[in-house]
């Protein structure tokens, strides 16, 4: 038997329906007994009624709610993100849901932003093109490189930047004008 929202109605007595009411109450118990905790003779301290654990869909709220804060979740960048809204309509991402801690990896920071870290090979290419292992979703904010040569010496000029001409969401271009074969860490931040 399934759940039937129109048994009991106000003018039934419970008796008519017991299967249905029956069956009612153990839809409702399911549900609610998935995300709390229940002890019919609680003691002092006791956790009864806190949640367990909370379900939630996708939601998108619209705009300020006075006097309301909001939490919710949202996809980004396919996968799903955890936010508070306050009352002024303003949405703040509270933490990432995975990180990669290896090279390349990256990790998301309170707030809404992402760091991303890696290792470029040695070249002595005059680009390089390193693409992230997660496209950001607006913007890459900033990308710091620095050189690795396995060599004493760093060669007799030391020219390298990463260039806005080939900067996206997922990929950025390293410059190498030292005609000297380089490796680069690097670290990009951006959301």
């Amino acid at each position: 038997m399934t759940f039937d929202a129109s048994t009991p109605l106000a003018t039934d007595s419970p008796a008519f329906f017991p299967a249905q009411n029956q069956a009612n109450m153990a839809v409702l118990n399911t549900i609610i007994a998935s995300d709390h905790q229940f002890n019919l003779t609680p003691a002092p301290g006791d956790d009864s009624g806190y949640h367990n654990l909370i379900h939630m869909t996708i939601q998108a709220p619209a705009g300020a709610l006075a006097n309301t804060g909001r939490f919710y979740v949202k996809s980004a960048s396919g996968r799903i993100y955890p936010f508070y809204m306050d009352d002024t309509g303003v949405a703040y991402q509270i933490v990432g849901t995975s990180s990669v801690v290896s090279s390349p990896g990256y990790t998301t920071i309170p707030g809404g932003l992402i760091m991303q870290w890696g290792f470029t090979p040695a070249s002595s290419a005059a680009t390089q093109d390193v693409t992230l292992g997660l496209t950001f979703p607006t913007a890459i904010f900033n990308v710091q490189l620095t050189p690795f040569r396995a060599t004493a010496s760093p060669g007799s000029s030391a020219g390298f930047w990463v260039s806005t001409a080939a900067l996206t969401t997922s990929t950025f271009r390293i410059v190498n004008n030292t005609g000297h074969s380089y490796a680069f860490y690097w670290i990009a931040l951006g959301n």
